[in-house]
């Protein structure tokens, strides 16, 4: 069950490149922000947007090529340490990717992205038990 493990991590960085590539080159604002904060938003507020995006990106890239390193090297190779490694770091992005976005969806109505972070979530939990099966 480690080699699913291995391929259900790798999914998971495949979904984390995805949300690389949506803030680190899509638009500023997300279509979602826009429509939580209305069609006049002032250029110094979309400068600060547009560095956070770009940042965010950055930030999910470099997570999704630890993840694949991890997940194709040590993991599977039976490192136990890996396999604690993978999850936290995974854990550590997907939770509040998750729970943030959601409260933001409750607070304002207008439907956010928790639902893709939440499957992300999901799957690494599962991948997690099977690397000890």
């Amino acid at each position: 069950m480690l080699n699913v493990a291995v391929i259900l991590y790798c999914l998971v960085m495949v979904g984390v490149v995805a949300m690389a590539l949506k803030y680190g080159r899509g638009p500023v604002p997300a279509s979602y922000h826009k429509d939580i904060m209305g069609d006049q938003i002032p250029e110094n507020i979309l400068g600060v947007l547009h560095a956070l995006y770009r940042v965010l990106g950055a930030a999910f890239a470099a997570l999704a090529l630890a993840g694949v390193a991890l997940a194709l090297g040590p993991l599977a190779q039976g490192a136990e340490w890996a396999k604690f490694v993978i999850f936290a770091v995974v854990m550590l992005v997907a939770v509040p990717s998750t729970m943030v976005p959601w409260q933001v969806e409750k607070a304002t109505g207008v439907r956010t992205p928790w639902r893709f972070a939440a499957i992300m979530l999901g799957v690494s939990a599962l991948a997690f038990v099977l690397s000890f099966m």
